[in-house]
Order: structure tokens, then sequence, then C-alpha cells
């Protein structure tokens, strides 16, 4: 949008949730991201449509498609797993929310026992799966390979207690 790279996060009080102790963590995080997929979205998917944004920018399923159209042309020689994923996933929205694309600690600043700002959007309309599948991921397998003094024990605290705040404000399927 801006032409470049730029740095938002010191522009926004307080600091990133993932420096707040683990349970702090996980009670803003699941919290928050349960309040985020209970907005109604369909006056967005209705707006960008009179808009002439196409579905394939916003919208699931039609923006993982274009995810994989763009990776079996970027790189061939992973095009039997990308065939495997199109097969396999269920693309179908059972549910259709605000998805972030990434949430996790160091994309939401925190202070004051509140959220202050959500950073990193990759924003669409999904199923919330999508997000929690996608914070699971982080959490479980990317955290420990990118901070090895991370331990998997404290990441799967993490993400029990994401669910569970999430769950104690909205069931999810």
């Amino acid at each position: 949008m801006l032409g470049g790279v730029f740095e938002v996060t010191g522009l926004l009080p307080g600091q990133p949730l993932g420096a707040q102790p683990p349970q702090i963590h996980a009670f803003v995080l699941g919290e928050s991201m349960a309040r985020m997929h209970a907005l109604d979205v369909s006056h967005l998917v209705e707006k960008f449509g009179r808009a002439g944004i196409a579905d394939e920018h916003f919208l699931f399923p039609a923006l993982p498609q274009r995810i994989f159209e763009g990776k079996e042309e970027t790189m061939p020689w992973a095009a039997e797993l990308i065939g495997w994923l199109r097969d396999q996933l269920p693309l179908d929205v059972l549910e259709r929310s605000v998805s972030h694309g990434d949430y996790h600690g160091n994309n939401v600043m925190f202070e004051h026992g509140a959220v202050t700002g959500v950073l990193d959007w990759t924003f669409a309309t999904a199923d919330p799966v999508v997000d929690l599948a996608n914070m699971t991921n982080g959490y479980l397998v990317l955290a420990p390979q990118l901070h090895p003094d991370l331990s998997s024990h404290v990441c799967e605290q993490i993400v029990d207690g994401v669910l569970k705040a999430s769950e104690s404000i909205r069931t999810v399927n």
C-alpha cells in the first residue's frame, strides 16, 4: 500500500501480546479471536461485491483456490502436493467470519489489560476454523522451530488456553 516495508509496531501503544505470561497471552488471544469471529461480515461481502472486488481477493473458498493456482505457477515442483491439498481440504464454508490469517501473540498489541492493535492482516472472510488451524500450526509447529528457547510445553499450554478462551465465548464446530 505504501510502496515498501514499514514498521507499525512502534506507532501503537503497548507491546506484543507474546511478551505476556502464557496464561494472559492465551486468554487474550483466544477471547479477542472469538470476538473477531463473532462479527457479522455479510455487509462487507455485499459492499465488496458492489465495489467490484473479486471474490478471490477476500472470500473463502475462492481465496485459497487463487493461492493454489499461484503456487502451482511459481512452484511447479509442488504440483502433486498442491493437488492433494486441493482434493483434501474442506473448502466449503460452514460459517463465514472475519479471518486474520496469521493471528498470534506477536501480531496483537496489548497494554493495560486491553488489545491496542492487531497487525499483519491477511484479511479474508472464512470459517473461523481457518484462523484456529493457522494459530495452532503456528504455535505447535512453527514457533518451536523459530524460537528454540520456547518450550513445546509452553506452546501447547498457549494453544489449549486459546481454544478454551475462544470456546467460552463462541462454540466452534
